[in-house]
């Protein structure tokens, strides 16, 4: 595992191999989504989860950068708030 920051602010923590992404990996990008998955020549590639700034969670499968097939929507839960009365 590799730790790659770029000059946006995003950061990448995973495999690369040959100096691209390449295996499974996190990136959280500068304007706050985090993505999950796995990579292939620079480009998400498989089965990948994005959680944007809103706590939308985006879950489905990419092919070379592109998305394909159906994907999930969801709204993640804020664990870490206390509860509201």
């Amino acid at each position: 595992h590799c730790t790659m920051v770029y000059g946006d602010g995003s950061t990448y923590v995973g495999e690369f191999k040959a100096d691209q992404r390449s295996g499974k990996g996190e990136i959280k990008l500068g304007n706050g989504i985090a993505i999950t998955g796995k990579w292939k020549n620079d480009k998400l590639h498989g089965a990948c989860t994005l959680i944007y700034r809103s706590g939308v969670k985006l879950e489905g499968h990419w092919e070379n950068g592109s998305r394909e097939g159906k994907f999930t929507l969801s709204q993640v839960v804020d664990t870490s708030a206390p509860p509201t009365t």
